[in-house]
């Protein structure tokens, strides 16, 4: 669980409000858990539906680095990114926009979370036609919301002069 090829939609996604550290690091474990389970498993995947997936807390915890014993505060911040409403603007009309929630749904249960990712979020991790290679690793050494934006823009235009 080492890269996600995180989809640039999700780089460069505006949010209603601040993403925290430990939000964005879990975020993409979750993502990178959604992309794992769709490149193994032969699913069709449609922008109008919603899909459900599992992963073991400690991996969430472990991976993103989060080092607080506090479970009520990891589950507080779980819960904000159910309130974190995205926006992506059309890159080829500005005035055309979508807006989601970047996780609907989420519920812990038996030592793992059971999560929700709508079909556009989905679709973008199976086919990975314009993605940044995200090293998990890397992130989880980081320690602002800052510093982890800053990276994967570094390498999303890596590439670029």
């Amino acid at each position: 669980m080492e890269k996600l090829n995180k989809p640039n939609q999700l780089i460069a996604v505006k949010s209603n409000q601040k993403i925290t550290v430990l939000q964005r690091k879990s975020y993409n474990i979750l993502l990178k858990n959604a992309q794992n389970y769709i490149k193994f498993n032969d699913i069709e995947v449609s922008k109008d539906s919603s899909y459900n997936f599992v992963i073991d807390c400690d991996t969430v915890h472990e991976v993103a680095g989060i080092r607080k014993k506090d479970l009520d505060y990891i589950h507080k911040e779980l819960e904000g990114l159910m309130g974190v409403i995205a926006t992506v603007r059309d890159k080829d009309n500005k005035n055309n926009w979508t807006k989601f929630s970047l996780l609907p749904k989420i519920e812990k249960r038996d030592g793992k979370y059971y999560y929700m990712l709508i079909g556009d979020i989905v679709k973008e991790l199976k086919e990975q036609t314009f993605f940044t290679p995200t090293n998990l690793l890397m992130i989880k050494t980081l320690t602002s919301q800052y510093s982890i934006t800053f990276y994967e823009l570094a390498i999303r235009y890596e590439k670029y002069k």
